[in-house]
């Protein structure tokens, strides 16, 4: 999405890592203009498939996922 919960996030400052995924390029391109115009810290916006992603299992403590969950194919191997 155009990263609404991850600028929070980075704004907050309580996160040693943060990235935004989204597998839609114009979304990425929201995401990135609002980031950067509200001066947050920047943070990877990242295009991935949730069924392919480009990070190790256990990478991290938690996963933030608002409004996705009704378009990815297979929650069960999204969250896997």
């Amino acid at each position: 999405g155009p990263g609404r919960t991850g600028r929070a996030l980075a704004a907050s400052r309580n996160f040693a890592r943060i990235y935004g995924v989204d597998f839609s390029s114009a979304m990425l391109s929201q995401a990135r203009q609002k980031r950067d115009a509200a001066g947050v810290p920047g943070y990877p916006l990242i295009r991935a498939d949730c069924r392919r992603l480009p990070f190790a299992h256990n990478s991290f403590d938690a996963v933030y996922a608002g409004a996705a969950l009704h378009v990815w194919p297979s929650l069960r191997q999204a969250c896997s």
